[in-house]
């Protein structure tokens, strides 16, 4: 920052950097003169008592989501629910844009909601089929409430081919309700 200082506007400072870089440290990736600007705008972004706070979180969470979450974020406080969001539930880069373009922060801000006392916790090493099985629980104990005439078909199928299991997923779920 010291020496980006004495460089006055349009004097090509980074650009000059990623080539001295990319000379110095020929077998390191990431010194383009996009990625060295990437750079400073997140440390600019995060250069304040929060930011700071959250590095260690930071290099947790892909760089493409570092350089989505700084580009796309309105202010910090944004910024950290989306990079909290990320290593919670571990979401791709695309459903982290889809998340801030569809305003996620502000609508679960808004959100009254008692999960937090209701739901289970559930282990961080859970397997899929045990989520999924506790899901359909409830489902099927929701249903009996509701009362006769409703039944849940299911996404999943098992075939059974040659002694070997297969599990066919439909696109869509099945509800049937009757009087």
């Amino acid at each position: 920052m010291e020496v980006q200082n004495n460089y006055k506007w349009g004097s090509k400072f980074l650009e000059n950097l990623s080539k001295d870089l990319s000379k110095a440290f020929p077998d390191v990736k990431g010194f383009s003169y996009r990625n060295l600007k990437f750079i400073r705008q997140w440390v600019n972004f995060w250069d304040n008592e929060k930011g700071k706070q959250l590095v260690s979180l930071l290099f947790q969470i892909p760089w493409g989501h570092n350089i989505v979450i700084i580009q796309k974020c309105k202010d910090i406080n944004e910024a950290i629910f989306y990079v909290e969001n990320t290593l919670k539930n571990g979401i791709s880069r695309n459903v982290l844009i889809h998340q801030i373009e569809s305003d996620l922060y502000h609508k679960q801000k808004k959100a009254v909601n008692n999960f937090d006392n209701t739901l289970p916790t559930i282990s961080e090493d859970y397997k899929e089929k045990e989520l999924e099985n506790a899901l359909i629980e409830n489902i099927k104990d929701f249903l009996i409430e509701l009362g006769s005439g409703f039944a849940f078909v299911g996404k999943q199928y098992k075939l059974e081919i040659e002694n070997q299991e297969f599990i066919v997923l439909s696109s869509k779920t099945s509800f049937i309700c009757s009087n």
